[in-house]
């Protein structure tokens, strides 16, 4: 009679659950612009953030630096949550890049259910 062994293991991982941050113009959100909630988000972050945005108009430029990677900007709907800015790219506190409307530099960055609007008109967008 012979006598198997089994071996086994189990990896187990840590998934880590999403910071959730929410934006509204009207106040009754963390934030009332989309900057103000990536400014809240440390530097250096090593875990998912979703910034929920609810509809509504942001005039605003938004840039995500370098230190903040894992963020997902989430609006209800394109047709409704918008983000505008209207800088030229020959503005001189500006480069061709960084006047986007929104700027990012990070690692895993992801936008759904937002439209992106320049607004600037006729020159060099």
């Amino acid at each position: 009679m012979s006598m198997q062994i089994l071996i086994f293991s189990v990896i187990c991982c840590t998934i880590s659950a999403a910071t959730i941050i929410h934006v509204n113009p009207n106040g009754s959100a963390d934030f009332t612009s989309v900057q103000a909630a990536v400014d809240s988000i440390p530097t250096t972050n090593t875990t998912p953030v979703e910034i929920h945005i609810a509809p509504g108009t942001y005039t605003e430029h938004v840039h995500v630096t370098g230190q903040k990677s894992y963020v997902s900007l989430i609006g209800t709907d394109p047709a409704t949550t918008k983000i505008s800015f209207n800088t030229p790219a020959d503005d001189p506190d500006y480069t061709v890049w960084t006047s986007a409307t929104v700027y990012f530099e990070s690692y895993d960055f992801s936008i759904e259910g937002i439209s992106i609007e320049n607004s600037y008109g006729v020159g060099i967008q």
